[in-house]
């Protein structure tokens, strides 16, 4: 299953990375990388739940 772009962001931000070191690597805004990554979050947590 390939992952979206803000799961990978969290993930990678769970291993270690920082939304600025993502932002720089990706030339994407800091702002939308916390934004993704915060939404991602709440996805994988309602996911989750539901396969509980």
């Amino acid at each position: 299953m390939v992952e979206s772009f803000a799961v990978e962001l969290y993930r990678r931000f769970l291993n270690g990375e920082t939304v600025r070191q993502l932002a720089v690597s990706l030339d994407v805004p800091a702002d939308r990388v916390a934004t993704r990554i915060h939404a991602a979050a709440r996805y994988v947590e309602s996911v989750r739940k539901r396969a509980a």
